[in-house]
């Protein structure tokens, strides 16, 4: 199995168009931990302790506090990048497989004290978000 310039995203992967690819669009974090890995430095902690907690030791690259960097330094095939699914949309060239590990998936929350009075800019920020 070859994976070079493979993107693995917070519970998708995105791989580089030239090649070759698993049959199926899924990818198991034992897959992963054979690879030189870029990360995202906000999601370290967690990608770490989720290889850890399946007695994996993966390969770190490097960290990177931008993870449209570790996109690009994927896509320039220096090695496997893991990211937000959110950012899947700038996997331009790039295939996207699925992760296989639910701990990777992550959600943002908006915290706020109750007694405390929302702006109105941050209430029609949170009714934009309550809309979808």
């Amino acid at each position: 199995m070859e994976l070079s310039n493979a993107v693995p995203v917070t519970n998708n992967t995105a791989t580089n168009s030239n090649s070759k690819m698993l049959s199926s669009k899924i990818i198991q974090l034992n897959d992963l931990s054979k690879l030189p890995l870029i990360l995202y430095r906000r999601y370290e902690r967690l990608i770490l302790d989720t290889f850890h907690a399946k007695n994996l030791d993966p390969e770190i690259f490097c960290l990177c506090d931008d993870a449209k960097s570790a996109l690009l330094w994927a896509k320039d095939g220096l090695a496997t990048a893991i990211f937000p699914k959110s950012m899947q949309s700038l996997c331009t060239g790039l295939r996207i497989y699925e992760i296989d590990e639910p701990t990777l998936i992550t959600q943002i929350v908006l915290i706020w004290k109750k007694e405390k009075k929302l702006s109105p800019i941050v209430q029609e920020f949170l009714d934009v978000c309550q809309k979808k």
